[in-house]
């Protein structure tokens, strides 16, 4: 039913299915890695069969099987090409050996392959962890990337959600818990091995910009590391620093030291701006007149700290340092200050539990319920409590015992099952 469905319906419809069947568990896959089920093969290849580029253009971006997969990128055009880069079907668990290309694809890609297509590669999150490792160390299929190329693959990479997602990437296989922390070593490790320019410095700022810490890159480097990037230019007539490329990746290097009084009285600004975006205000009472110090500048790191949104109290604070900020030789009139509300709209966003009140609360009706089951076990606690005193026990009459069983047999009847 469902092929008869799909050889004749229009293409959009088939794309529509297509799109609607993306995710791996849908198209269920056999016992083997990386191998899809014969149902799914067969239906795909039914729409393969309708030769309609809209339809090849569904396959290329939400199909399952590799063949198909590759059978589309062979006859179709770059925006076919690119949604091949882009499958997130097959999924990285099963490594480059599944993928649905092979090392001529990959060399190709890697030399002469529009542009697009090899940032749709970087920026795919399910593109396995060897091939973006061989891609930015510039080895095997990529040891030849031409300079250009290499950037744009890189740019491409700083999005890919597989690098910004803050927990990391895991998964469970035969009872072991197999956790992939090793691109993000490598990605930081870029700043030892390319070249120390304000260019360079300006492409891995980006990259290193929204990338997780490492977890087994050498941290003790971190003071060689971020002497190799003190190339700074030389500060405007007026100015106490250069607000350069080399000056925001150093600050971003300083995210490998720990967030203590050492680097708070860095004399780098750069390593002192790392640490206001990261330092734990129950370490450091005094932390609002650090604005004397460095103003604006601590400012603007200081928003971007988590740790500072968590509480009432500490928001509070922090508004009040933004509205004291003013300079009117750079800004309009409460430029600064405006910039708290846009910060606070971001935090609110990604942790809305934090800016909870005790009206929300109140208003939340499971809060309420939860309150009134606690109330309910809590008297019912202390009526047991006093019930099986020694001295009242032997006292106690048979209704009271049936009363209490009946207040528990209906408490378990509706909460019992959750």
């Amino acid at each position: 039913m469902e092929a008869a469905f799909l050889k004749w319906c229009p293409p959009h419809d088939a794309y529509q299915w297509l799109r609607g069947h993306s995710l791996p568990e849908n198209g269920e896959r056999s016992s083997r890695f990386g191998e899809v089920n014969r149902e799914t093969q067969l239906l795909e290849f039914v729409l393969l069969r309708r030769r309609d580029l809209l339809i090849d253009l569904g396959l290329a971006r939400y199909g399952h099987s590799g063949l198909i997969i590759k059978s589309v990128y062979m006859r179709g055009g770059s925006s076919i090409r690119c949604a091949a880069w882009s499958n997130q079907a097959q999924g990285r668990l099963f490594g480059a050996k599944y993928l649905w290309c092979d090392e001529a694809d990959l060399r190709y890609l890697a030399l002469a392959a529009p542009q697009k297509q090899l940032e749709a590669f970087a920026a795919n999150p399910v593109t396995p962890d060897d091939l973006l490792m061989d891609l930015i160390k510039k080895r095997n299929v990529f040891s030849e990337i031409s300079e250009d190329r290499y950037v744009a693959a890189l740019l491409a990479l700083a999005d890919n959600p597989r690098i910004t997602n803050p927990e990391g990437q895991y998964w469970y296989m035969d009872g072991y818990d197999y956790r992939d922390y090793k691109i993000f070593d490598e990605i930081w490790s870029l700043a030892l091995s390319i070249p120390a320019t304000q260019h360079w410095a300006g492409v891995l700022e980006r990259v290193l910009r929204q990338c997780r810490q490492p977890v087994g890159f050498a941290k003790e480097k971190a003071d060689e590391i971020i002497a190799r990037w003190r190339i700074d230019l030389t500060p405007r007539e007026g100015e106490r620093y250069s607000s350069c490329r080399s000056f925001h990746l150093r600050s971003r290097l300083g995210d490998l030291k720990e967030a203590n009084t050492e680097l708070k009285e860095s004399d780098d600004l750069a390593l002192r701006l790392s640490f206001y975006r990261r330092f734990d205000p129950k370490n450091f009472d005094d932390w609002p007149s650090w604005v004397e110090l460095d103003g604006e500048e601590f400012v603007d790191a200081a928003k971007d700290n988590e740790n500072l949104w968590r509480k009432e109290k500490l928001r509070d604070s922090l508004q009040k340092v933004c509205r004291s900020v003013h300079n009117p030789q750079r800004h309009p009139p409460n430029f600064v200050y405006y910039g708290y509300y846009i910060s606070e709209e971001k935090m609110r966003n990604k942790f809305p539990s934090w800016f909870l009140t005790n009206e929300h609360l109140e208003n939340d009706l499971d809060i309420r319920i939860l309150r009134k089951i606690d109330a309910t076990i809590s008297e019912s606690m202390a009526i047991l409590r006093e019930l099986v005193s020694p001295s009242r026990f032997s006292s106690v009459p048979f209704w009271v015992w049936l009363i209490v069983g009946m207040l528990a047999a209906d408490f378990l009847r509706h909460y019992g099952k959750g």
